[in-house]
């Protein structure tokens, strides 16, 4: 069995993973991401995987419709999969996201996103994670507001 390079880094789950988003972040680099038997395994380290409870994700590489090139890393379109679509993961290093990228460019079809994209994409990731927040500030606001 020919021996797989294991990247390190963060991930980033789906919307899909509603009960993983707060875990993966990227603030702290925690993850794995390895290629074994048609899969991608997106892993923690150990101390992390048991202090934050995070599982280790399995995607079929058949799941996989295409992968995109982002800054140290790679965003997956997994539509028949809405649970795993969008999942990202960047490695710590440059070096490292450009062999994650090449590695996925001869298993999967892919395509390098546009800053553009990226940006546009970036907001309403942000805009959906921070929405329960949005509202509550609206709503005390209103509060105050109507007590002055």
């Amino acid at each position: 069995m020919e021996q797989q390079r294991t990247f390190y880094g963060h991930q980033c789950f789906s919307d899909g993973h509603p009960d993983l988003r707060w875990r993966s972040q990227g603030g702290i680099n925690t993850g794995r991401l390895w290629i074994e038997d048609d899969e991608v395994v997106i892993a923690s380290v150990p101390f992390f995987g048991i202090a934050l409870r995070m599982p280790t994700v399995r995607i079929p590489t058949g799941a996989i419709e295409k992968a995109w090139g982002i800054a140290w890393g790679v965003k997956l379109s997994t539509p028949s999969r809405p649970d795993l679509d969008g999942t990202v993961f960047k490695c710590n290093t440059r070096r490292g996201g450009r062999e994650l990228k090449a590695t996925f460019a001869k298993l999967v079809s892919f395509e390098e996103m546009t800053t553009s994209e990226r940006v546009r994409g970036w907001f309403r990731r942000y805009g959906k994670r921070q929405a329960n927040g949005f509202r509550w500030c609206r709503q005390t606001i209103r509060g105050l507001r109507a007590r002055w």
